[in-house]
Order: structure tokens, then C-alpha cells, then sequence
């Protein structure tokens, strides 16, 4: 809930680049630029899709709509975690 509010374009960027390259989501947004485009909205919904096909992860299903919302934060935090044990 703290994060949604206050993050920029180049944080939700940053997220998805980290997720895609440690734990093998296919989500990453291509260039780090805070302009959120066609290629990072694509690499969200990305994001969304893999997180919901990924049973060692997953907490709660996402809506793969490419929104970013309190679920997908709360999701991003639960890569977050699994990448701090790995």
C-alpha cells in the first residue's frame, strides 16, 4: 500500500527487469527510461500472466490486465521474498 501511490514509471520498470532476470519471467520492459509505452505495458500483463502459471509463488491470481495495482504490488513483494531465499 506504500509503494502503489508513490512509485514512478522507472521504479515499476526497474521491478519487472529484476523479476524477468531472477526468477525467468518473461516481463522484462526493455529500456529503464520511465516512459511507459506499448513494450512495458506488454511486459506487466507479462508479468501477471507468469506470476499466475507460477505455483511456487503464487499467493493469489492476478488479473492479467496489464493494471498495476495493490495485488500485483503484493506480488512483486512475494518475487521479492522468493528472490531473498533463493
Amino acid at each position: 500500500k506504500v509503494c502503489h501511490p508513490r512509485h514512478g514509471k522507472a521504479d515499476v520498470q526497474q521491478v519487472l527487469a529484476w523479476v524477468s532476470s531472477a526468477l525467468g519471467y518473461p516481463c522484462h520492459p526493455g529500456k529503464i527510461d520511465g516512459a511507459w509505452g506499448p513494450k512495458s505495458q506488454a511486459a506487466l500483463k507479462a508479468f501477471q500472466k507468469a506470476y499466475n502459471q507460477d505455483a511456487d509463488t503464487r499467493k493469489e491470481t492476478l488479473v492479467e490486465d496489464g493494471v498495476l495495482g495493490l495485488r500485483t504490488w503484493a506480488a512483486f513483494e512475494d518475487c521479492y521474498e522468493r528472490g531473498l531465499q533463493d
